[in-house]
């Protein structure tokens, strides 16, 4: 197994946290299904609960985050569209990457007193600080892709996220069980490699890079030294241009590679390395998966065919949606944080971490995949 070195860079390891979805999940072989069931018509806090949401006044929200990102950018504006379906209005603060100024600027909020609930991206290394200003204010808040744990590993607030390990597999496991679709089926499998582009300051993300490392070894378990696990972080930013150079370095050192199976916890890094294979002149060469569907959505919509062939596909609105319906719920005194999805809970935790919905998607599929969760969530 060959790593690059990593650099330790302090001011990434918020914006990291925020742009990890928030499990601390055993690092098993999961399930390949990895759907949520919504269909729980009796259970206070779903899609599906008996409420008019439009019999009150709207409720006016806050997105509190910790630093600016496309991941922010897409999250508020399918608040936005959550809000008018669910009746909230919703605001945005940034923190600015700063501890102090987001505890200063939630206090203000909190000062203000029109605020009827938070939802909170943010880092969790000052947690109980948070914890301690909004429980004493009474203001629900829904923790949105990292969770608050305690001492034992336990979620202790309601929380929006992701299995991270299980993501990372299910890509891994798309690429070795459609590899031969596109390569053939007389390829040499002594000759293919993984690479997996790492983020390792942030332990949700590494666990996805686990999960895609352990489903190639599964299929190719004489192919441990074809596995370069790369880190992002030698690049000190999250980028494409970091997944580009890291992949161009990896493979144009190791000849031996004949065909590359790639990989990313982050899509910034796919793109990269989709245009590492177009620069080396190898896109029959290269098959690119990864978890994340922003940019290989928008790159698909523009007509893009290359190497980059698949990703795990999470829609923004099954992370808002069911966020803002467990809020809601909240904030209408139906539930309390130690009650809200109850049925959902890992026994492990005192408070429930939701699994956003969702897919492994191609070109052929990702409309119908996105559709779905329009109609699923109400917003379509």
């Amino acid at each position: 197994m060959k790593k690059i070195a990593v650099i330790a860079l302090a001011l990434i390891v918020a914006m990291t946290l925020a742009l990890g979805a928030c499990s601390k999940d055993n690092e098993k072989e999961p399930e390949k299904e990895m759907v949520v069931d919504t269909e729980k018509s009796d259970t206070v806090g779903y899609v599906t609960d008996d409420v008019d949401h439009f019999a009150r006044d709207p409720y006016n929200f806050v997105y509190a985050y910790y630093d600016e990102s496309a991941l922010v950018d897409a999250t508020f504006a399918a608040f936005e569209v959550t809000g008018k379906a669910y009746n909230f209005s919703i605001t945005r603060m940034s923190g600015n990457e700063s501890p102090e100024t987001y505890m200063q600027n939630l206090q203000t909020l909190i000062d203000r007193g029109d605020v009827d609930g938070f939802f909170l991206d943010t880092d969790p290394q000052f947690q109980d600080r948070l914890m301690e200003a909004l429980d004493k204010s009474g203001i629900p808040y829904m923790n949105m892709y990292t969770a608050f744990f305690d001492a034992n590993g336990s979620c202790i607030r309601p929380t929006v996220g992701m299995k991270q390990y299980d993501a990372g597999y299910a890509t891994g496991q798309w690429l070795v069980d459609n590899y031969k679709a596109y390569w053939g089926e007389d390829v040499d499998t002594s000759t293919i490699g993984l690479l997996n582009i790492d983020f390792s300051v942030s332990p949700d993300l590494q666990a996805r890079t686990n999960g895609i490392t352990d489903a190639f070894l599964k299929e190719f378990p004489d192919n441990e030294d074809n596995v370069f696990v790369v880190d992002g972080l030698t690049g000190g930013t999250v980028s494409a241009e970091v997944g580009y150079d890291l992949s161009s370095q990896t493979v144009t050192a190791n000849s031996k590679i004949k065909k590359w199976l790639v990989s990313s916890c982050l899509e910034n890094y796919a793109q990269g390395a989709a245009r590492a294979a177009e620069a080396l002149g190898r896109d029959a060469d290269f098959l690119i998966s990864d978890v994340g569907s922003i940019i290989l959505q928008d790159e698909w919509n523009n007509g893009y065919d290359g190497a980059w062939k698949s990703c795990l596909a999470i829609s923004d609105y099954a992370y808002c949606v069911p966020g803002a319906v467990g809020l809601i719920a909240m904030v209408d005194g139906r539930a309390t944080p130690e009650t809200l999805w109850e049925a959902e809970r890992d026994p492990k935790d005192k408070c429930t971490i939701w699994a956003a919905e969702n897919q492994m998607v191609t070109k052929d599929t990702y409309k119908e995949y996105f559709a779905k969760i329009d109609s699923t969530y109400g917003v379509g």
